[in-house]
């Protein structure tokens, strides 16, 4: 699981490093009096051109890391349980052993 992370982690970061560069390729563009409109037009293009690749990667990268809290969630959830057989099953020896003990020391001695 932490491989699959990591690597989708490398993903964003080489599409990220693309889109800097691509960014930095496009800056020369005009867009007139509204210059804080362009990272909105320029996000509304790419969606509408179908390049949502960085965004795809950070979503592929979330369901890794739901999907790894999960994975230690039932693991945590499972040595939590196994803990809590292992201290019922010492707490009934015990109460058996103490149990045979006050037996043992009733009863008459035989001669």
């Amino acid at each position: 699981m932490l491989g699959k992370v990591m690597a989708e982690v490398l993903s964003i970061f080489a599409l990220s490093t693309k889109e800097m560069q691509q960014k930095r390729i496009s800056e020369p563009i005009s867009w007139g009096y509204c210059p804080f409109l362009m990272p909105r037009v320029e996000k509304f293009m790419k969606r509408l051109m179908g390049r949502t690749d960085v965004e795809d990667a950070l979503q592929r990268l979330d369901r890794l890391t739901q999907e790894e809290t999960r994975l230690t969630m039932a693991e945590t959830l499972a040595v939590a349980h196994s803990i809590k057989d292992s201290a019922s099953r010492s707490a009934q020896l015990l109460i058996y052993t103490n149990n045979v003990s006050r037996h043992a020391a009733k009863q008459p001695q035989r001669s």
